[in-house]
C-alpha cells in the first residue's frame, strides 16, 4: 500500500489511533482526521509514500482499513483491513546506503 492509494473515507490506523482518510479537505490539502470537529488532524503531506511520518516514526501508519457501511465505523465493526504494515522492513541497497550515510560491504 502507498500513499497515492488512499482514498477518502478509508480509515488509517496510527500507532493505535484511527483516523479518516479526507482528501482534499481544506483548499486541496489532505489529511488524516480523528474526528470532523475536533481539530484532531494529522497532514498528508507530512509522510512519505511508504506511510510513513517524515518525523515522528510513532506516526506512522501501520494498518488501513476500508469502510464496509455494515456497523459503526468508529468500533472497527463495518471496516475491513485492507493493508498492514510488514514489521519486519525491507530495503533495496541504495536505500540503506542513504540510511547508513554511506556505502558498505555485506558480509556473510
Amino acid at each position: 500500500m502507498k500513499k497515492s492509494d488512499l482514498k477518502t473515507g478509508m480509515v488509517v490506523e496510527v500507532k493505535g489511533d484511527n483516523y479518516t482518510v479526507m482528501l482534499d479537505y481544506f483548499e486541496g490539502e489532505n489529511i488524516l482526521s480523528a474526528n470532523y470537529s475536533d481539530n484532531d488532524w494529522l497532514g498528508l503531506n507530512e509522510y512519505r509514500e511508504d506511510l510513513t511520518h517524515d518525523i515522528y516514526s510513532k506516526w506512522d501508519i501501520v494498518r488501513v482499513f476500508k469502510p464496509t457501511y455494515k456497523g459503526i465505523l468508529n468500533e472497527r465493526n463495518g471496516l475491513e483491513l485492507i493493508w498492514e504494515r510488514n514489521e519486519t522492513p525491507e530495503y533495496t541497497i541504495e536505500e540503506l546506503i542513504k540510511k547508513v550515510g554511506h556505502e558498505f560491504k555485506i558480509k556473510k
